[in-house]
């Protein structure tokens, strides 16, 4: 829901950082738009209890 907010991250997933209830969640991109690579992780009382590696880009 919050594409878009965060300028510091590519927008395709969500915002590089937030906290709920003991969870934190993050999402970092390298790369641009056009092909980048990026890593969603979330924690639980700072034990990592979910990683999603990906990639996207533009279709020419």
């Amino acid at each position: 829901m919050k594409v878009g907010e965060d300028k510091s991250v590519i927008p395709v997933r969500g915002v590089s950082k937030f906290e709920n209830n003991g969870y934190v969640y993050t999402f970092k991109t390298t790369g641009a738009i056009e092909n980048f690579d990026g890593i969603e992780q979330i924690y639980k009382d700072n034990n990592l209890i979910y990683e999603l590696h990906c990639s996207g880009g533009l279709i020419k």
